[in-house]
This record gives C-alpha cells, sequence and structure tokens, in this order.
C-alpha cells in the first residue's frame, strides 16, 4: 500500500493548515517469517485563508536551510 492523504486541519485564525503525508505500508513473508515496514512522511503543506490558498511541495525546500525541523 502507497497512499497520500490529508491529516488534520490545524485553524489558527482564519488561516488553515494541512500537511499532506504519504503513507507506506510494506509486507513480506517467507519461510523463515514475516517483515512488515510502516511509513508516514510529510510530502506538503497547503494553507488557506480568506484571501486564497497555496500549496507547499517539500521538494521546493531546501533542507540545509534551517528550517528547525529535528
Amino acid at each position: 500500500m502507497n497512499k497520500v492523504h490529508r491529516s488534520e486541519l490545524l485553524v489558527v485564525g482564519n488561516v488553515t493548515i494541512t500537511a499532506v503525508e504519504r503513507v507506506e505500508r510494506y509486507v513480506m513473508s517467507g519461510n523463515e517469517g514475516c517483515f512488515v515496514f510502516f511509513s508516514k512522511r510529510p510530502v506538503g503543506v497547503t494553507v488557506e485563508s480568506p484571501d486564497g490558498s497555496c500549496d507547499f511541495d517539500w521538494k521546493d525546500c531546501n533542507p540545509e536551510a534551517g528550517l528547525g525541523l529535528d
């Protein structure tokens, strides 16, 4: 399974922020056992306000710009 979906909304005043996440699930099984891997990663953000909306895609961000994400 590999899908992209929106997470819970964050509302601050008249601004609504929504994270867009990629959820992945891999399952492999064989004679010696089973391997299961789950991953949930942000891929973008949507910001909506009375003035309009804007989409930000993580691939457009510079990870070395010091965004404060740990």
